[in-house]
This record gives structure tokens, sequence and C-alpha cells, in this order.
């Protein structure tokens, strides 16, 4: 009979190893300068605020999830919240994702002034 180890894999260790491949994957991306800044031309292309917002939530989601993986044994209160941190902070980057690809593919949506002002 054989014995068949089964390693269960938290979701602090998929969003690790994803936000450090996102990482190097960024690093491999044309950049462009705008208003000084370095943005990659593929999906944040002109948006360097939403590309910025993208690095911060990767940044914290990669964070969250080494803290959750590191404090798991001794504070396993303060783990959830680092596992909520690690969540929160990656769906955050996921939607600065999907929003600036949205915007890369339908384009900027101008609204006008007195169209807005009339809806509240």
């Amino acid at each position: 009979m054989s014995r068949h180890f089964i390693t269960r894999v938290g979701v602090e260790e998929v969003i690790l190893v994803l936000s450090f491949a996102a990482a190097f994957l960024l690093l491999q991306l044309p950049f462009e300068e705008v208003d000084g800044n370095p943005v990659p031309r593929v999906v944040f292309s002109k948006r360097p605020a939403c590309f910025h917002a993208y690095l911060l939530a990767l940044n914290f989601a990669f964070t969250g999830a080494v803290m959750t993986m590191s404090l798991r044994e001794k504070w396993p209160k303060a783990t959830v919240h680092c596992r909520r941190l690690a969540c929160l902070a990656a769906a955050g980057a996921v939607g600065a994702l999907a929003w600036s690809a949205a915007a890369a593919i339908i384009g900027p949506v101008d609204f006008p002034a007195g169209q807005v002002a009339e809806a509240f």
C-alpha cells in the first residue's frame, strides 16, 4: 500500500506565488515614461495612477501572504488579519488590472459635466 502525501495549499501560498510571478512579469514588459514615471506599455499605457495602485496592492498582497505564513504557528489570531490583508490587496490588484484593461479596450469615456450634474 502506497502512501500519498497530500499537501494542502492555503490561499496565502497561492497569493504569494501569483504576486511574485506578477512582479517578475512586470520586469519583462516594455516601459514608457509618463509624467516622469515608468509605466508598462501593455495595459497601463497613459494610466500611471492605475499602475501605481496595482503595484501598491501587489506589494500589500505579497506582504500579507508572507506575514501569514510566518506568523501562523505562534499567533493564529494575527494570522487571520494578515490573511484578510493579503486577500483584499490581491482583489484590489486584480481590480486595478481589470479597470486598466477595460479602459484600454473600451477607450476613454467622457461624460459632459452637465449630464453628471443632472443625474444628481
